[in-house]
């Protein structure tokens, strides 16, 4: 009973998403210690500012200038 309960809950979740655009994002701005702006990242992405946005709203729930905001004061806290 167990097992069956396993296989109808493994198969009722979404699927798994390893790569997208807002993990890329959130990495490129921690690595970066959010010193870059939306517009450059959205080029590295090869997205527009407008998709990255959207993107991120979706995934993140954050405006992407926001999320930079917030990964830089964690920069200062961190120093």
């Amino acid at each position: 009973m167990i097992m069956a309960l396993d296989r109808a809950l493994v198969r009722a979740a979404p699927p798994h998403q390893v790569a997208s655009p807002a993990n890329d994002a959130v990495t490129l701005a921690i690595d970066r210690r959010g010193l870059l702006k939306v517009s450059e990242m959205a080029g590295v992405l090869d997205l527009s500012a407008r998709q990255l946005e959207r993107v991120f709203r979706e995934r993140i729930g954050l405006r992407p200038k926001l999320f930079l905001r917030v990964v830089r004061f964690q920069e200062v806290l961190r120093t």
